[in-house]
């Protein structure tokens, strides 16, 4: 009875690993540890997959020049701006940010990206300091 018993555990292990990808719940990001000089933000982005189905999907961080309250520009150059690839449930984490303001943008790629949008629908400026993370929970993308 005890050889049953181990056998069935042993299989249920086995075949418990061999489950589709679908079926399995993501783990959470780890806490990133900062290196010196920058700082990190996380969060996870609302619908993305649905918006660009079965394609892997990029978060950048373009910084922002110019004022918070108004007046200023952004340039995303994905070869030069900070990104990541954005996890199957949306998450991300973007960890070696030089201090200042950027706007996120989501995407398959630059070009075909859309901006994190606040609640006013309006684009979303996020302020990095030097030594600080930042969990900014759920965002949504511009329509």
């Amino acid at each position: 009875m005890k050889i049953k018993i181990v056998a069935f555990a042993l299989l249920a292990f086995f075949f418990g690993g061999c489950l589709p990808a679908a079926n399995r719940t993501s783990a959470p990001i780890p806490t990133a540890t900062l290196a010196p000089g920058v700082g990190g933000l996380s969060g996870q982005i609302q619908r993305a997959a649905q918006t660009w189905p079965g394609q892997p999907l990029r978060i950048y961080a373009a910084a922002y020049y110019g004022e918070p309250d108004g007046g200023g520009f952004y340039m995303l150059d994905p070869d030069r701006d900070p990104g990541a690839p954005l996890a199957a449930d949306g998450s991300f984490t973007l960890d070696s940010l030089p201090p200042g303001s950027y706007l996120l943008v989501v995407g398959p790629s630059a070009e075909q990206g859309r901006r994190v949008v606040d609640a006013d629908q309006q684009p979303a400026l996020f302020l990095v300091q030097t030594g600080t993370w930042q969990e900014l929970g759920t965002l949504a993308l511009e329509p």
